[in-house]
């Protein structure tokens, strides 16, 4: 019998006896963009599909490395799609900011159809390389 102790965000998974416990490891997509100004722009699009719901995590950073600016922000969502044809329903969003040098970039989930699409904005004459690990969760 192997046993083996697991860390996800710090914390130590527990089981009980008899318990399986699985780990996806395709789960966490990362994605890159560059913007040069201050207009929203799509780093990632989770596609949905009919009767499921829907927990995201995306860590998203932004650096210009002319003027060695950062940003980093955990953003966070709850989602659902009901019916063949219906769309996309955001349930609730939380921005966690976890340090910025310029107080007008930015992230954000917006509702496109069926989908939703996790966006950032930068600022005008900065060239910032962005980049984003995203973590979903399906249900059922």
């Amino acid at each position: 019998v192997l046993d083996i102790q697991t860390m996800i965000d710090g914390q130590v998974l527990q089981k009980q006896a008899g318990q399986i416990v699985s780990i996806d490891l395709n789960n966490g997509v990362s994605d890159t963009v560059q913007t040069t100004n201050a207009t929203p722009t799509t780093i990632r699009t989770v596609t949905t599909t009919d009767a499921k719901a829907y927990t995201v995590r995306a860590l998203i950073n932004g650096y210009d490395n002319t003027n060695e600016e950062q940003f980093g922000m955990c953003l966070k969502f709850s989602a659902r799609r009901k019916d063949a044809g219906a769309g996309a329903v955001l349930i609730g969003i939380t921005k966690e900011l976890l340090g910025e040098d310029v107080v007008s970039w930015d992230a954000n989930v917006v509702v496109s159809g069926s989908n939703f699409d996790i966006q950032v904005t930068g600022e005008a004459g900065k060239t910032i390389e962005w980049k984003t690990v995203v973590s979903i969760i399906e249900n059922p």
